[in-house]
């Protein structure tokens, strides 16, 4: 089962969708044409989406907003054919 991490905590605790932060989802756009085609086949569109936004927020988190697009298609790939994005989210 894939973990989403769309849903996040500001600094004042209160959770911040980052789906509507336009940033995030140019970068979201940015990655899903290949990934939904590499995946089309052996996966839900909606599990793709919500394991590369986890992957992107992720990176986000701890690249400070300037993620590699490569690195995040990658790593969803990965997480991907694996089954499972937890691991992502949880270091």
């Amino acid at each position: 089962m894939l973990v989403n991490a769309s849903v996040m905590g500001d600094l004042s605790g209160k959770p911040v969708d980052k789906r509507n932060n336009r940033r995030h989802m140019r970068r979201l756009a940015s990655v899903l044409p290949q990934l939904m085609e590499e995946f089309h086949a052996s996966r839900d569109s909606k599990e793709v989406l919500d394991c590369a936004d986890a992957v992107l927020a992720y990176y986000e988190k701890t690249v400070f907003l300037w993620p590699s697009l490569r690195n995040v298609r990658c790593r969803t790939s990965e997480c991907l054919r694996a089954g499972v994005c937890e691991g992502i989210v949880s270091t």
